[in-house]
C-alpha cells in the first residue's frame, strides 16, 4: 500500500493494524525515525520492552531470509503480538520482506526504517503493492511543513505564537526532524515562563551568534561594508571554516541577486523578486537584500560571480595560498 503524502500523517496516528510491514524511509533520517517510532507506540504499549519488541541485523537476515519468517511468525512471551524493527538495513533486504509477505502464519509486525529510496528499489515496490504492507515516504520538509510542526510544538509546550513568529523559525530551521526538535527545544527554554513567543525572541534566540556567520560576511561584503566583512572573516578563519564554503556562499547570494535582477527586469517589484527566492529568506535579511539588488547593477553582479568562480577555480589548483585568495576575494566583493 502506497501511502500519498495528504494522508501520511493522519496515517502515522492510527496505522492500520491489520498491516504486516510498515516501510518507512527518505531523505530525511529524524523524520524517518519519528514517524517509525509513533507507528510502534500504536501498535504496542511498550517499545522498550524487549518481550515485545525486537530488532534484527539486516545483514543476518539478508543471507538468512527464514530469520525474519522464525521471528514475524513467533508469539511473545506473554502470547500479544510482537514488533519486529529493521533500522537503516545496508544489505538487501527484499527478498526476505518478499518471502515474508507470502507466508500464511504472520503473528507480528514488521517496521523497516530507511533511507533514500528510488522509485526502482525492490523494497520500495513491494510494500507500495501489497495488501499487508505499507510504504510512507518522508520527504524533506518544506517550509508550510516546518510551520505546521512548530505549531504544534509550540502548542504542546503551552506557547502560543502568530504566523509571522512562526514563519520566521520555520526559515532558519534546518531541513532533518530531530536536528529541528532540539533547536525547537532550545527554543522553548529561552523563551520560559513568558509563554508568547515574539519575533524579537526569534531573533535573541536563532541569530545571536549569526554576528560572524558566513551568511552575514557574505551580507556586509555584498552591501559594500568592507570593514564589517573583513573582521568576520578574521573570526571564521580562525573557527577554521574553510574558505572555498565562504566562497561558495557568496557566489549562491550574488546568484540570488542575479535572479533578482532579472525578475526586476521582466516587471516584477525588487520586492516580489526577493520573496520568489527559493528556499526563502529570512525574513532579517529580505530588506538588505533587497537594497543590494536595487544598489547593484547587472554587469557588477556578473563581474562578483566571474570573480568568485576564478577565485574557487584558482584554490582548487592548490597553486595559491587559500585564505590570502579568499580574503582578496571578498575584499573585492566590498569596494
Amino acid at each position: 500500500m502506497k501511502i500519498p503524502p495528504a494522508r501520511i500523517d493522519a496515517f502515522v496516528k492510527a496505522p492500520d493494524k491489520s498491516l504486516r510491514v510498515f516501510l518507512v524511509y527518505g531523505a530525511d533520517l529524524g523524520l524517518v525515525h519519528e514517524r517509525a517510532v509513533a507507528i510502534s507506540k500504536y501498535l504496542i504499549s511498550d517499545v522498550n520492552d524487549p518481550f515485545s519488541s525486537v530488532t534484527l541485523d539486516a545483514d543476518k537476515i539478508a543471507k538468512e531470509p527464514f530469520l525474519l519468517i522464525d521471528e514475524m511468525c513467533s508469539i511473545s512471551f506473554f502470547g500479544s503480538s510482537k514488533l519486529v524493527k529493521i533500522r537503516n538495513p545496508a544489505s538487501d533486504i527484499a527478498n526476505a520482506v518478499s518471502a515474508l509477505l507470502s507466508h500464511t502464519s504472520i503473528n507480528n509486525t514488521l517496521i523497516i526504517e530507511d533511507g533514500e529510496l528510488s522509485a526502482k528499489s525492490k523494497l520500495r515496490k513491494i510494500c507500495e503493492d501489497h495488501a499487508l504492507a505499507a510504504a510512507i515516504p518522508c520527504y524533506v520538509e518544506d517550509n508550510a511543513s516546518k510551520s505546521r510542526f512548530i505549531r504544534d510544538f509550540l502548542s504542546q509546550n503551552s506557547i502560543s505564537a502568530d504566523s509571522s513568529v512562526i514563519n520566521a523559525v520555520a526559515e532558519v530551521m534546518p531541513p532533518n526532524r530531530l536536528a529541528m526538535r532540539s533547536e525547537l527545544d532550545k527554543f522553548v527554554t529561552y523563551i520560559g515562563n513568558s509563554k508568547t513567543a515574539s519575533m524579537e525572541d526569534v531573533e535573541a534566540c536563532f541569530q545571536s551568534a549569526a554576528g560572524s556567520s558566513v551568511d552575514d560576511l557574505i551580507l556586509a561584503a555584498a552591501s559594500g561594508n568592507t570593514s564589517a566583512a573583513m573582521q568576520m572573516l578574521d573570526f571564521l578563519f580562525a573557527e577554521k571554516t574553510p574558505p572555498i564554503m565562504i566562497l561558495r556562499s557568496a557566489q549562491r547570494h550574488f546568484m540570488k541577486l542575479h535572479f533578482i535582477k532579472l525578475q526586476n527586469a521582466s516587471g516584477i517589484s525588487i520586492s516580489e523578486a526577493v520573496s520568489n527566492l527559493k528556499p526563502p529568506v529570512f525574513w532579517k535579511h529580505k530588506d538588505i537584500i533587497a537594497g543590494q539588488a536595487a544598489k547593484l547593477s547587472v554587469r557588477r553582479i556578473e563581474a562578483a560571480l566571474l570573480r568568485l568562480y576564478n577565485s574557487e577555480r584558482l584554490i582548487k589548483s592548490g597553486t595559491v595560498p587559500i585564505e590570502t585568495l579568499c580574503s582578496q576575494t571578498i575584499l573585492g566583493l566590498s569596494l
